[in-house]
């Protein structure tokens, strides 16, 4: 039987200067440990071929928590509404939660 590859959905602030960046970031550090990563800051490339409107894609990031095993919170995270309705979503879905560390 064949191992099912973990998932880990990356839950941040998606405004500012440096978000994509740091989405990048992250999925590079969780990609090293052989997880496989949601980045919600690129989810284009997971619905490519047609189009939503904001609550849609809301709503799809959502549905995808339910896919991963591992929610990894940028720092800040509690700071936008979006990635707090992640975390609570992640919460009651049972996943590992895990922290971005600043400066290690």
């Amino acid at each position: 039987m064949e191992d099912k590859k973990r998932r880990a959905y990356i839950i941040g602030q998606t405004k500012g200067f440096d978000a994509k960046e740091r989405f990048e970031t992250a999925e590079k550090f969780l990609r090293g440990f052989g997880l496989e990563v949601f980045n919600p800051e690129s989810f284009e490339r997971y619905i490519s071929g047609f189009t939503k409107d904001d609550e849609e894609i809301e709503d799809f990031k959502l549905w995808y928590i339910k896919e991963c095993d591992v929610a990894y919170m940028l720092d800040g995270y509690e700071q936008s509404p979006e990635a707090a309705r992640a975390y609570r979503a992640a919460r009651v879905r049972g996943l590992d939660m895990a922290y971005e560390q600043k400066g290690i």
